[in-house]
């Protein structure tokens, strides 16, 4: 085992502790995620040799990462707890890991997180770690820039602020998972009388406003009616970590669209919210393209998720350079040309890795990508949307890497990207808005091109780029 697989290994032991932490931190599943994604990058690049505690090393970094998100958020007046809620952990279709499930689930849930978005950065910081991992001063002390006396007054006074709040009953992790599990058994089971039992007489079940919209109630009282609800309605509902707490989605169609957030006291549940993790009416919307815009009649024409169509692979096997756009940490948008794109199969797009190392850190911490092909004579091409994963071996690799060596190429492949196509979108040149025929276009371009190969030096006229 070399010293890499080595790192990788021991990051891995530690990545639910890193991920507990920087959740905690930050209040959002997604950004703990990439704070982690980010700790690998760094850990990746430095020399660990003279580390002895590797954990502890690493809760530093991801700590250091969310201070930074934290006054980046802050910058921007940006906050993660709006009234959607974050993604819900799904415990056991979607397999999480248990030891990630427990730890959050140990925390008390949305009441601690709406608290602690009320503290500043570094009393966030300092709090989190020494009241929830233990960490001693000294060695907070550096992380958030003070002295440890400094430190331990900023835990202080966040500690003050908390128990000062007001927060929601609760009860017991381990006791308000049984109360769920066993309402959520009732409700599959279309057990009435199960449900009665564990309702307390006066629950309340609450809609947020984009789950009234799609034709709930918003408010529904007493234990028959909401049992009545549920029997009648949400049935296929399922356990999930909601908020840090246990809870429940709800999946039309096999797609969470609505996370249920219990509040349980005495062994009753007293409240249930209703809160949607996006609108069953709302479509995403098409942003229009740096490479150009669509055409009117194709504006709402959006491709089938996960199908590439004859002409898509037409335009991507004839033109094959495409612009790749990835987002870089502090968010902002990196655009880097790559000229070996190519197609896989119906649903996927393929690039080597061959001097990318931005793109590729990237996409390490955030997979979103999009990629555009035009084709530079006629001004149509496509925008492809959707999530990449680098790959250093396996047999999609090892299947490029051959073919590349059969065609003679000479260039290093470091690695492979595959990218899963969620969304499909034609772009066309504003020109044929105004009439102009793909037949002109291409004459036009193409004597541009010419001029422009046989060294013309005045092109005005020749074509007009749009």
């Amino acid at each position: 085992m070399d010293e890499r697989e080595w790192l990788a290994k021991r990051f891995e032991a530690n990545r639910t502790h890193l991920r507990a932490v920087a959740y905690r931190m930050l209040g959002s599943l997604s950004d703990a995620d990439d704070a982690v994604q980010q700790s690998w990058i760094r850990l990746s690049l430095a020399n660990t040799t003279d580390v002895e505690n590797l954990r502890g090393w690493l809760t530093t970094v991801v700590a250091r990462i969310s201070l930074d998100m934290l006054r980046s958020r802050k910058a921007r007046r940006e906050a993660p707890m709006t009234t959607d809620a974050p993604d819900p952990i799904e415990r056991r279709e979607d397999g999480v890991d248990p030891e990630f499930y427990a730890l959050m689930a140990d925390s008390v849930g949305i009441a601690l997180l709406v608290v602690l978005e009320k503290l500043s950065p570094t009393e966030r910081v300092a709090f989190v770690l020494h009241d929830m991992f233990d960490l001693s001063f000294d060695e907070i002390a550096p992380i958030v820039g003070r002295s440890p006396a400094a430190a331990r007054q900023l835990a202080s006074r966040a500690r003050r602020r908390v128990r000062g709040a007001t927060a929601v009953p609760d009860a017991d992790p381990t006791s308000k998972q049984r109360v769920v599990d066993a309402f959520l058994a009732a409700s599959h089971d279309d057990d009435f009388d199960g449900l009665l039992r564990l309702l307390d007489p006066d629950v309340v079940l609450r809609a947020d406003r984009a789950v009234a919209d799609a034709g709930a109630l918003s408010e529904v009282r007493g234990a028959a009616a909401v049992a009545d609800t549920f029997t009648a309605r949400v049935r296929f509902a399922r356990p999930a970590l909601v908020n840090g707490a246990p809870g429940a989605v709800w999946p039309p169609d096999g797609q969470p669209r609505v996370e249920l957030d219990f509040t349980i006291a005495g062994g009753k549940i007293v409240e249930i919210q209703q809160i949607a993790v996006r609108c069953p009416a709302e479509e995403p919307r098409a942003e229009p393209s740096a490479a150009g815009e669509r055409h009117p009649e194709e504006a709402s024409k959006e491709i089938a998720m996960g199908i590439l169509t004859e002409d898509m692979k037409r335009v991507i096997r004839e033109q094959r350079l495409g612009f790749v756009a990835t987002v870089c940490p502090d968010g902002t948008p990196n655009l880097s040309p790559k000229g070996t794109v190519a197609v896989w199969d119906d649903g996927h797009l393929i690039f080597v890795d061959i001097r990318s190392p931005n793109t590729i850190a990237n996409l390490r911490q955030n997979p979103a990508i999009e990629i555009n092909i035009v084709d530079q004579l006629v001004r149509k091409g496509y925008r492809f949307k959707g999530t990449a994963e680098v790959v250093h071996a396996g047999p999609i690799f090892d299947q490029v890497l051959a073919s590349r060596r059969d065609r003679g190429a000479a260039n290093p492949m470091r690695a492979l990207v595959l990218i899963t196509v969620e969304r499909a979108l034609p772009i066309t040149s504003p020109a044929y808005d105004l009439g102009v025929s793909e037949k002109e276009i291409r004459d036009r371009y193409r004597r541009y091109w010419q001029e422009l190969w046989d060294g013309g030096n005045d092109l005005a006229g020749t074509a007009t780029l749009e």
